[in-house]
Formats: structure tokens, C-alpha cells, sequence
């Protein structure tokens, strides 16, 4: 069916017939009207559609359609499917610009809003031009501010002539306008102006201060330093690292007025704090004047100030202020903590305990501390010259991390008590530590190549997890004892030639043949999944105790154990034997072996053992792991072995 008015044509399909029997068309000679309640089109519409159910329906397509559409006429509108979004032919017929309008997740992603906007992203959706073009920003319709194409930022000014440009002759620039503390607590770098509400002056930062360059001149006269005052300056409070300065951190020092009036006196800012004082003098004459701290010390070390006036005095002094090197640890349900420090400059140390109780110690005195009931927070030592330590101790209840005591550059002794938990890296020590002893419940981690190049003595108790290998040892080491779930591999031909104690626990895999030991070791114990091997007949006649426990093939007749060998424990598959001739033997003997050892072998063995006259022995035989059981033929021998202090383990 064809419905005809004047020029328009609508087709309908018999499908829509119901939907034309309910509908109302008005069609005039101009416009049409679609809708539901018989009204007339609106006379300014050509088309004007009304329905409070439903909506219209744009045609829709993908990109590459909307693409392909000949010749679209400017203002030809449609739905991509694609972009989710409509888009208007802003174009020609003849050269299409499609500009995307609104879309189905973010309806006018492309239009900022006046109240806001959300979901930006700073790397793509901006206010801007893209071309080579000014951008401009008007109000009332007047130019404010332009940002030119090649950066330059220009405000009552369409011609930068700088970075930035402020031109008017109606109106002044006014810096950030902020007292002295204020200004001492910005993050201050090279360049930066304030006015300092305090001093009356603009302030600008340069050369690690803050300096005025300008401002209201005061009304006094006066001088700094005369004669012997600026020895007598008096440095008030307590100073550390971290802690913001309070009105109790003041200077005295004495100024000599020739006229009376307003002053201002200050210092130059060092290490994040600095010293000021304004006010007025009412008398000539010399005065005290006390001058209040503001800022934080960010580290520590000798600060030396320089006191001026910026205004109306004349002169200066410089007086200095020690930020103490401090170690902190955190107590947890301690009784009795104790610390030592010891220097070679003969200076003391304080500590701060934590319960409201700071004492200070000469060198190398012992601290200690009672807690009237079991304590858990800081403890803190002070101390003024780090370089002078040279010894630490510690003990208690408390946890330490090693990487606060690099400060102390020249340490020599490092001994944490038995109740620690030390934690860190070793490489975070000083190079000229010496001895180290962590005791604790320690889990320090780090390399063999991490320890201090000329360390000596190395004892660390506890769950550590060093790893590396042996010959990366320190090359004049003394003293190793490592205990927790160490990794360390390497032969044992590669442990310092001047080592005399060796003792390792974790899961170990060192190697080598034990005729490599060092002459001069004294105590070897080996614990892990080791495969030393060699004949104990090579061991060196210093060693006192041997305990090597693994996957070893040691070998050889025990007669020619070191006469000095009080402690051996030897575990794995070995293939030791007892021909006689041997008069004395270790208090502690332990011999493990599951190197399949037959009947008669194991009986041979046991027999050999108990022709030895043993005293005072304390031991372990474990044969358990031979393949064959003992016989008979050595009961009297296990007898004899238990009487004389062994326990016996066989199959």
C-alpha cells in the first residue's frame, strides 16, 4: 500500500499493516508527524516524530560500511556497530569527515564536560590542539592566557617572550606568602620564591638556603658578634635525626644595639632545619637574643650554621649542631636489655630505653636496663661521631636489621646476644668488621662473597639462608661457624689456608678430599649433603674435632686419628677400620656408616672397636645401614662397647 501526500511517498508492507492501523500519520503540505495521539507536527519540523515507549533507530553498520557509503551528504548520520558510537558527516559529499558523537559506554567521551569529567586518561585525553596552532583561553571573551605552539606560556600577553610571561599594568605577580616555618618545610630546590610573611622579605633558595632579597627594612640598629659573643653561643634542646624541632630547640647568643626597634635575626638552613627570630629591641646595649629552631634533620652529622640579619644588623657568627648517629631496634616483651659501644675517641653514648629513661654511658661502659614489667617498643642509641666506633654489643630481647650498622664505617666488633633476631643482608657491613658474632633467631641472608674482606671470626646462630661457595670466603678468616638453611658448596681445599675453625649446618653440598684441610684447622664440622672423601689418615694433627655428616666415602683405619682429636663423628657410606696399636681415643666418637657392610665385616669391626681400652667415652657405633646383621661372634663386643659409655645401633 502507498500512501501519497504532495511529494512524499511512504511504503508500507502488508507485515506493518496493523502498526499503520494504530499509528497516526499527519502529513501536511511542509512536514510530517508521526505519533500515537492524532497532534499536528510542529511547524519548525520537517519530520517530528512523539512516543513515550519507544525510540527511533538510526541505520546501522559497521566502520567499514559507513566507510564505503558514495558520496555522503554533509550531515548524514548513522550508528557504527564497530565504534559503538553515532557519527555525523561534518564533511562534503565530496571529501567526508565523520566525527564521532556519542557512544554506548561513555555517551560524549569526546566532549569535556563543564562539570567534570572521570575515566581520563592523561596519556591520550587532553584540552589542546594537535596541529601547530596557539591555545587559547578566554573569559568574557577575552584572550587570558595563551599557550603557544612551540611552549611558551604567556598571560596578558599573546607573544611570550620566556617560558613563562605575566604582562599587565593593571595588576602585580604575588609569590606563595607563608611564615619561616612554612617555608623551611617545603621541599625547596635552587630558584624557588616565597615571600616569608615572618622576615618581611621575599625568599629565594639557592645554594642549599633560603636568603631575602628583599623586603621591609627594620627600624633597629644593631651587631652580631662583638668581641667574644660568638663563643659564648649556647645550643639548647635535642637534636636527631627525624625529629621536628620544638620550641625547645633554641640558640642564645648576645647582640650589641645601637638603635632600638623591629629585628630580624636568622641562620642559613643546613640539613632541613634552620634558627630565626624577629621581634623589637627597646634598649640599646648588648642583648640575648634566642633564636627558635624549625625543620627536621635529615641526617647526621656536624651542622655549622651562619647567624645574619637580613635587614638591618651588621656582622655574623657560626656556631655548630651535632645530629647524632643513632641505632634503633624494636624491644619485644623484654626484661633486661644490654648494650656496650666503645670508640677510639674516647666519646660516650646515650641511649633512650624506651620507658621514658635516657641515660648516657662512657665508652666502652655497659648499658643496662631492668623493666619494672616486660617492655615492647624502641630502644634507641645515640652516639656523635660515627667514624669513632670501633666495637658494638648487644643483647636482649629485641630484633636488629645489620644494614643500620653500616654507618658506623670503622667497626671492628659487631656482638649480638643470644635473645636477637638479626635480619638483612651481609653485605650491608662494614668492610673493617673483624669479629661478627649474631646470635638469635636470626634469619640473615647474602653470599660467602658478601662477608667483610678482612673479617676474622664469623659466628651466626639461627634460621640464615647464606649461600655461595667456600672459596669465596674472607682470605685471612680465623673462625667460620654458620648454623640454619645454609647452601654453601665448594671443596674444602678452597677454605683459607689460616681457617681454625670451620662448622656449617643447612644443606650443604661441599666436596674435596679431607687430606685438603688447612693445617692450621682445629675444628671441621660439615654438616649437609656433602661427599667429602679421603682417608683419615691424612687429617691434620691440629684437628681436635671432626664431625662430617653427608654422603661421604671416607676411609682408613682409625688408630691414625690426630692424638689431639676429642669430638669425632664421621656419617655416610664410610669404610673405616681398626687394626689395633691405639692407646687413646676421643672423648666423643660417633661412627655411622651405610657402606653395606657384610656379617663378618660388621662383627670384625665391632670386636676391633671393643679390643680398645676406652675412657671416659661418650659415643654413637651405627652400623644399622650395612646390609647384613652381626652374628653371635660379636655379643661380647657390644657388651663391652655399652659398658664403656657407647650406644650400639646395628641390624
Amino acid at each position: 500500500m502507498i500512501l501519497k501526500k504532495c511529494d512524499w511517498f511512504i511504503p508500507v508492507s502488508m507485515s506493518c499493516l496493523g502498526f499503520l492501523l494504530s499509528t497516526s500519520f499527519s502529513l501536511h503540505s511542509q512536514n510530517v508527524g508521526i505519533n500515537n495521539d492524532g497532534s499536528a507536527p510542529d511547524p519548525s519540523a520537517i519530520l517530528d516524530l512523539k512516543s513515550t515507549t519507544q525510540g527511533i533507530l538510526l541505520p546501522r553498520m559497521t566502520s567499514a560500511q559507513r566507510n564505503a557509503i558514495a558520496n555522503p551528504q554533509s550531515g548524514l548520520t548513522v550508528y557504527d556497530t564497530d565504534a559503538n558510537a553515532i557519527f555525523m558527516n561534518v564533511g562534503t559529499s565530496g571529501s567526508p569527515n565523520w566525527a564521532k558523537g556519542l557512544t554506548s559506554t561513555n555517551a560524549g567521551d569526546d566532549i569535556w564536560s563543564k562539570s567534570g569529567n572521570s575515566s581520563t586518561n592523561p596519556t591520550s585525553d587532553f584540552i589542546g590542539t594537535t596541529d601547530n596552532t596557539d591555545f587559547v583561553i578566554r573569559s568574557n571573551n577575552n584572550e587570558r592566557l595563551r599557550i603557544k605552539s612551540t611552549g611558551e606560556i604567556g598571560v596578558g600577553t599573546t607573544n611570550p617572550g620566556g617560558a613563562f610571561e605575566v604582562n599587565s599594568t593593571t595588576g602585580g605577580f604575588i609569590p606563595p606568602r607563608m611564615t619561616t616555618a612554612q617555608k623551611n618545610a617545603i621541599t625547596a630546590v635552587d630558584g624557588m620564591i616565597v615571600w616569608d610573611t615572618d622576615l618581611n622579605c621575599l625568599s629565594f633558595f639557592g645554594n642549599s638556603s633560603w636568603n631575602c632579597s628583599a623586603g621591609v627594612q627594620d627600624s633597629s640598629a644593631f651587631t652580631i658578634g662583638v668581641g667574644a659573643a660568638c663563643s659564648q653561643i649556647q645550643v639548647n634542646g635535642d637534636y636527631s635525626i627525624g625529629d621536628v624541632l620544638t620550641a625547645s630547640n633554641t640558640v642564645e647568643l648576645e647582640i650589641n644595639v645601637s638603635a632600638t626597634g623591629q629585628y630580624t635575626i636568622e641562620t642559613d638552613q643546613q640539613n632541613g632545619y634552620s634558627f630565626s627570630k624577629s621581634g623589637s629591641f627597646t634598649q640599646t646595649g648588648i642583648q640575648t637574643v634566642e633564636l627558635v629552631g624549625v625543620g627536621t634533620p635529615i641526617a647526621a652529622g656536624t651542622n655549622n650554621f651562619t647567624v645574619s640579619s637580613p635587614k638591618s644588623g651588621t656582622g655574623s657568627c657560626t656556631f655548630s649542631v651535632t645530629i647524632p648517629y643513632s641505632l634503633e631496634f624494636h624491644a619485644t616483651n623484654a626484661d633486661t636489655l644490654q648494650v656496650r659501644l666503645n670508640s677510639n675517641s674516647g666519646q660516650g653514648y646515650s641511649v633512650d630505653w624506651g620507658d621514658g629513661t635516657v641515660i648516657t654511658y662512657s665508652e666502652a661502659a655497659t648499658g643496662q636496663h631492668i623493666y619494672s614489667s616486660n617492655y615492647t617498643g624502641d630502644i634507641k642509641i645515640f652516639v656523635d661521631d660515627s667514624a669513632a666506633v670501633i666495637d658494638f654489643e648487644a643483647s636482649g630481647e629485641f630484633d636488629f636489621n645489620l644494614s643500620q650498622i653500616n654507618q658506623f664505617k670503622n667497626l671492628q666488633t659487631l656482638v649480638l646476644g643470644l635473645s636477637n633476631s638479626v635480619t638483612g643482608n651481609l653485605s650491608s657491613l662494614p668492610n673493617t668488621i673483624v669479629l661478627l658474632s649474631l646470635g638469635g633467631n636470626n634469619t640473615t641472608s647474602g653470599t660467602m662473597s658478601s662477608l667483610p674482606a678482612g673479617l676474622l671470626y664469623y659466628y651466626n646462630y639461627g634460621n640464615n639462608t647464606t649461600s655461595g661457595s667456600i672459596a669465596d670466603l674472607p682470605s685471612g678468616l680465623l673462625g667460620y661457624y654458620n648454623q640454619g638453611n645454609n647452601s654453601v658448596s665448594g671443596s674444602i681445599a678452597s677454605l683459607p689456608s689460616s681457617i681454625a675453625q670451620f662448622s656449617i649446618g643447612g644443606s650443604n653440598t661441599t666436596s674435596g678430599d679431607i687430606s685438603s684441610l688447612p693445617s692450621s684447622i682445629a675444628t671441621f664440622v660439615n654438616e649437609g649433603s656433602n661427599t667429602t672423601s679421603g682417608d683419615i689418615a691424612n687429617l691434620p694433627n691440629t684437628l681436635s674435632t671432626f664431625v662430617n655428616i653427608g654422603n661421604n666415602t671416607t676411609s682408613g683405619d682409625i688408630k691414625h686419628l690426630p692424638s689431639n682429636l676429642t669430638t669425632y663423628i664421621n656419617q655416610g657410606q664410610s669404610n673405616t677400620t681398626y687394626s689395633g696399636g691405639k692407646t687413646s681415643f676421643p672423648f666423643y666418637f660417633q661412627q655411622e656408616s651405610t657402606n653395606g657392610l657384610s656379617t663378618l665385616e660388621v662383627d670384625t669391626l665391632l670386636n676391633d672397636y671393643a679390643a680398645i681400652t676406652w675412657t671416659n667415652v661418650s659415643g654413637t657405633i651405627d652400623l644399622a645401614g650395612s646390609n647384613q646383621a652381626r652374628s653371635v661372634a660379636s655379643d661380647a663386643a657390644v657388651t663391652s662397647l655399652t659398658t664403656a659409655g657407647f650406644t650400639i645401633s646395628t641390624n
